[in-house]
């Protein structure tokens, strides 16, 4: 089968939504937190019927990907299944430039049952409650899962090879449109007004400053660590010989668009502005320090010899609310929305029977109570 879109969003991460408004980012100790904050902020979901994405080192794979590893009120999840979605998730998270620690894997197999099993309890019950089926929404899911594929023989090769048949993605789609209409009926009625906005806003001030920020030029002589000693003084030479033009007062944009060998050349070196956090760490040390208008002395940095001119610095800033609010308001609905669904799920599992068969995946059905499944 094919991976579902559901993701897991705890309520407590709606502070590092907040804090991605203002340009800011967040970090985990735990893979299964990096999958809530790729969700969170807003990361390509996943989740089209089909997934076509090339792989990617370390594929997760089941020893048999037909076996039960759980069930839901009698509703059987494989491993087949966990094994997809958590891959599907590891692709995202590499997608973002995140390094998964070690025993990733398994915390991935783990946050991906929970997800079938959130999503499982959705269905269920959105059928007891006789959700509608939108026929133009499953429509345009089997579209789309078509869309990805070059040709019908690429697409008929795609579902031979996964097992499947056209009547088994369209059953999907149903699933998932099911399982957003179900989402979206739980939601209905969380709304936000400014006053809510605005009281959030004055009691977390931090969390809509911009920090200080630099805007610095570099010229760059690039080397590298393996490089001859030669080729090594080579590249200190033509950096001194730099140094040495401007002491003598030649203009700095001038020389990084002769001698820099960095991509911003061209525009005399103009890094634009950065907080703390992003540059390479001499680099940052360098530029923050480095008083305004002036030029660095020669220093080496994983890339190479660097020179750097501080054109302009900016302090801490709260942004304004009229700026933030509209951002804001969104984002504070759908932490509401999560917590909408979390309490539902919450319920829905109380009167479930959930049966984990796989010790490796966890023997404990209860949901992690700062956690809900939901999707964008």
């Amino acid at each position: 089968m094919f991976p579902n879109r559901w993701s897991v969003v705890g309520v407590g991460l709606w502070i590092v939504v907040l804090v991605s408004i203002v340009g800011c980012g967040g970090s985990s100790e735990s893979t299964s937190q990096l999958v809530e904050m790729s969700d969170a902020s807003g990361a390509q979901d996943p989740g089209s019927v089909l997934t076509n994405t090339p792989e990617i080192a370390g594929l997760i794979k089941a020893e048999d990907p037909g076996a039960v590893v759980a069930s839901v009120n009698g509703a059987s999840i494989t491993a087949g299944q966990v094994t997809e979605l958590a891959q599907t998730n590891k692709i995202r998270l590499r997608a973002q430039g995140m390094n998964l620690p070690d025993g990733a894997d398994q915390e991935l197999m783990r946050a991906a049952l929970q997800m079938l099993i959130d999503g499982e309890l959705m269905i269920q019950q959105a059928r007891k409650d006789g959700v509608e089926l939108p026929a133009e929404e499953i429509e345009a899911e089997v579209q789309a899962a078509r869309a990805q594929f070059a040709s019908e023989e690429e697409f008929a090769n795609y579902l031979r090879d996964a097992g499947m048949t056209e009547e088994d993605l369209r059953e999907e789609a149903e699933r998932r449109v099911l399982m957003r209409a179900y989402q979206a009926l739980v939601a209905k009625g969380q709304k936000v007004d400014d006053a809510m906005a605005r009281e959030v806003y004055d009691a977390n001030p931090e969390l809509f400053t911009e920090g200080e920020q630099v805007r610095a030029a570099q010229i760059l002589v690039r080397t590298d660590q393996n490089d001859p000693p030669a080729k090594r003084q080579e590249a200190r030479d033509r950096i001194d010989e730099v140094h040495s033009k401007l002491e003598k007062g030649e203009d700095f944009a001038e020389l990084a668009r002769e001698y820099s060998q960095a991509t911003t050349a061209s525009k005399g070196g103009d890094l634009g502005y950065f907080p703390r956090g992003v540059m390479v760490p001499m680099l940052e040390e360098v530029a923050f320090k480095t008083p305004v208008g002036e030029s660095s002395p020669v220093f080496e940095t994983i890339y190479g010899f660097n020179i750097l001119k501080v054109l302009e610095k900016r302090e801490p800033e709260l942004k304004p609310f009229e700026e933030i609010k509209p951002l804001l308001m969104v984002e504070l609905a759908r932490m509401m929305q999560s917590q909408a669904l979390q309490a539902k799920l919450l319920e829905l599992r109380a009167d479930a029977s959930i049966q984990i068969l796989d010790e490796g995946l966890g023997s404990d059905p209860e949901p992690d109570p700062e956690a809900a499944t939901v999707t964008e």
